[in-house]
């Protein structure tokens, strides 16, 4: 007869709780919609999708690749730019090779960062296209901006995405 394993449970560490997440609210989804519209990335007759049902949702999927990095940094600050820079990197990864070199110079001149910060995003760059190569291989979403928020340790991130052309016809059936 084999032995039975303990099954005990364990009580949430602060890892796990920061991994939580909770529903946003639909006024922070707002909001964010409405930056987003008024720095007029996208045509005016876009249209807009929240959490389309069955469908990868592009916050966890930042969460999930930035939380080892989130779980060192010192303050919000700190967890704000480890996601901007996430973001870049993701944004950059889907880029075809050659456009690479122009958007990390625009990138540079935009958020004026040194030699050593284009470094950091150039490995974060290769990080996340190994990442996203083994989990979302068919993930092409860029992201157009962001909202995280933190409550008593557990980290919201709302994003805005695109729909890639071979994700349209489920979205707009």
């Amino acid at each position: 007869m084999g032995s039975k394993k303990n099954r005990k449970k364990k009580r949430p560490g602060k890892k796990s709780q920061q991994r939580r997440k909770k529903q946003p609210s639909a006024g922070s989804y707002d909001r964010l919609l409405a930056q987003v519209k008024k720095r007029e990335l996208l045509p005016t007759d876009t249209q807009y999708i929240v959490e389309p049902p069955g469908e990868t949702k592009m916050s966890e999927v930042i969460l999930d690749f930035a939380m080892p990095f989130l779980e060192e940094a010192p303050d919000s600050q700190a967890k704000q730019s480890m996601i901007g820079v996430a973001i870049l990197a993701w944004n950059i990864s889907l880029l075809p090779f050659f456009s690479r070199r122009t958007a990390l110079k625009n990138a540079q001149a935009d958020i004026n960062m040194d030699k050593e910060g284009i470094k950091v995003i150039k490995m974060f760059v290769r990080m996340i296209k190994r990442y996203r190569r083994r989990f979302h291989p068919n993930l092409k979403r860029f992201i157009l901006d962001f909202e995280l928020t933190e409550t008593r340790g557990e980290l919201n991130l709302n994003v805005v995405s695109t729909i890639s052309p071979s994700e349209e016809q489920n979205f707009l059936k």
